[in-house]
């Protein structure tokens, strides 16, 4: 089977004061992680950065730890020319400090949704009736070109939840 993306580049970095050991940062309750792959077009030898991250859902001072470490990992291991996608359950509403860090470095690709969207909510936690006010889960991306973004509502045939969050659905193009 022919691929479109080759790996060539991977590796797991911890979101805490040790990166390159399994790790609890600052007051995080779990420890939390960002993987990272680097891809490259088979045919057109254009190169992707993917990152893909969970913050920590209760200690402050680990998610704003965690986005400066990314960002600064991020800024270590790519050239301010590459293509990079960063996506995650961030545990944080859109204008929370860390958030807006990663968007002053970042595209926020659903950063126009209008709160008032019904779809604007990612998280649901399993209960039929409820999605949350905020989003909590993002796609950021560098040098491409936005074709459009949004949060999918998914359903199973026995109209339950599929996940305890909303898939988010970004066209790029190079």
């Amino acid at each position: 089977m022919i691929y479109k993306y080759k790996l060539l580049k991977s590796n797991t970095f911890w979101l805490s004061e040790t990166p390159d050991s399994i790790s609890k940062g600052w007051d995080a309750s779990l420890e939390r992680i960002c993987t990272y792959g680097l891809f490259q077009n088979q045919m057109t030898q254009e190169k992707i950065w993917v990152f893909n991250t969970h913050f920590d859902h209760i200690g402050d001072k680990a998610r704003e730890q965690s986005a400066d470490l990314i960002i600064s990992m991020i800024n270590k291991l790519t050239k301010p020319e590459d293509h990079i996608i960063i996506t995650g359950d961030f545990n944080l509403s859109d204008n929370s400090k860390p958030i807006v860090n990663l968007q002053s470095n970042f595209n926020d690709t659903n950063k126009f949704l209008k709160k008032t969207d019904k779809t604007y909510g990612t998280f649901n936690n399993f209960k039929l009736n409820f999605v949350s006010k905020s989003r909590i889960d993002y796609v950021f991306e560098k040098n491409f070109k936005l074709i459009n973004s949004r949060h999918i509502i998914v359903k199973t045939p026995e109209g339950r939840w599929a996940s305890d969050h909303h898939p988010i659905l970004a066209k790029l193009k190079f």
